[in-house]
């Protein structure tokens, strides 16, 4: 008798964005922002930070989809960009960046 062993060296993956938000181009401190994508090849729930890296958003589930949601902070500027990482149960490592392009953290200077 064959046995073999499996080795999962496949990622998870991460895909299908969809943001949400104020409808105003320009989001202040206070305003919530959200996130929710699809995660497939794992139960484990991402981490997704903005602003490279200073912030985090919180999950508001734990299953795929996944959505997650922030509260813009004072000191926020410039895009909404959201890294979202995830590791499998067999340490595989999958993330994405994803940018919301019809919002854009801050203040209109005019």
């Amino acid at each position: 008798m064959l046995v073999g062993v499996f080795v999962d060296t496949e990622p998870p993956t991460i895909s299908d964005p969809v943001f949400k938000g104020p409808p105003e181009v320009f989001v202040r401190e206070g305003d919530v922002v959200s996130l929710t994508v699809t995660v497939t090849g794992t139960a484990s729930v991402p981490t997704v930070q903005l602003f490279g890296g200073k912030r985090t958003a919180l999950p508001l589930n734990q299953a795929s989809p996944f959505e997650f949601t922030y509260s813009i902070q004072a000191g926020d500027n410039g895009a909404i960009q959201y890294v979202v990482s995830v590791v499998d149960s067999a340490g595989n490592i999958a993330s994405g960046e994803f940018l919301d392009s019809t919002r854009t953290a801050g203040t209109k200077l005019v």
